[in-house]
């Protein structure tokens, strides 16, 4: 863990563990261990109250940096949510996402920070064609809300990269390709027909069954509208 000079800031750290602790659920952080979510402390606090948390202490990069290295998930997550993109450049976020290790932090870190800043379309579209999967997830994730906020340019060309070997993704890879390629679906005729016909392609395949599922309802529900 790093470590920083006490100040002001040091106060407002000390104010959220507290309140982490106070909200703390040991049964949630076991079942999150069990499931394959190992962080280094785990208090097992919801996403509804660390969003009433974050919701105090909004761009405080200070504050997000500290949180960040305390290395917990609740800490990390919060520092995603605080810090101020404003401040937050490029090196600094490679930095920060070489400690990313579960998918939960990855999708978090995608829709809680990379999406909050028109800088930082082109680092998701770096991070997509990572070799690292976090890196990839948290791409798809961020790229998905630029897209829901119609802030996306080169979008069939995504689609497109979404569909490249996507049998051969984790699950979770494939979820978060799923969550860019449903906003996709609602975003024009044409990107709904393009979807439609490559999905055709792969809807035999027993690795993409759920996504299949998944991306099949969506096309239907716009086809009715």
């Amino acid at each position: 863990m790093k470590f920083f000079m006490e100040d002001t800031t040091s106060a407002e750290v000390d104010n959220i563990m507290a309140l982490l602790k106070s909200y703390m659920d040991g049964e949630i952080s076991q079942q999150m261990r069990k499931s394959g979510l190992d962080y280094k402390l785990n208090f097992g606090v919801s996403m509804h109250w660390l969003r009433k948390i974050a919701a105090k202490y909004k761009n405080k990069q200070n504050l997000a940096e500290r949180l960040w290295h305390r290395e917990a998930r609740e800490t990390m997550i919060l520092a995603t949510m605080i810090a101020d993109v404003s401040l937050l450049k490029s090196e600094k976020i490679e930095e920060w996402f070489t400690m990313v290790k579960t998918n939960e932090l990855a999708e978090q870190f995608g829709v809680n920070l990379l999406s909050r800043a028109d800088n930082y379309k082109s680092l998701s579209q770096e991070f997509i064609h990572s070799d690292d999967v976090y890196k990839q997830a948290a791409g798809w994730c961020s790229l998905s809300i630029f897209l829901k906020n119609s802030e996306l340019e080169n979008v069939a060309s995504l689609v497109n990269d979404a569909f490249i070997n996507i049998n051969q993704d984790s699950v979770f890879l494939q979820r978060t390709k799923g969550r860019f390629l449903r906003a996709a679906c609602r975003h024009s005729k044409d990107l709904l027909d393009s979807i439609e016909a490559q999905l055709n392609l792969v809807k035999d395949d027993k690795k993409l069954a759920f996504l299949v599922q998944e991306l099949r309802a969506e096309i239907d529900f716009m086809r009715e509208s």
